[in-house]
């Protein structure tokens, strides 16, 4: 699904990010709202999972936020990457913080 996309051609658009198929189609669909072309990326997704002590932590909830916190966001940077390099771009670039940075 999409969100409203206007004439300064920003979308926002909605996916679960560990599914592979949903974020290429979802490339492939929000490139050709905007002429077939990406050029930048901000790739926001994340949850935070259960606040409780590491010992009583499921295992199965942490598993679905790495799932969604490393590997989403992965798969969108990959799928992202692979329409830009299509298109004759350089591909998406990673820019990963330091552990000390504040953002």
């Amino acid at each position: 699904a999409w969100g409203e996309h206007g004439k300064g051609g920003v979308g926002a658009f909605v996916v679960d990010v560990t599914n592979e198929q949903a974020v290429n189609d979802l490339v492939e669909t929000g490139a050709a709202l905007f002429g077939g072309q990406i050029d930048c990326l901000f790739n926001n997704a994340g949850i935070q999972g259960m606040m409780v002590p590491v010992d009583e932590y499921d295992v199965a909830d942490f598993d679905q936020v790495m799932s969604v916190n490393v590997k989403g966001v992965f798969v969108v940077m990959q799928a992202v990457s692979r329409h830009m390099k299509a298109g004759g771009g350089g591909g998406a670039k990673a820019a990963i913080p330091k552990p000390t940075t504040i953002a």
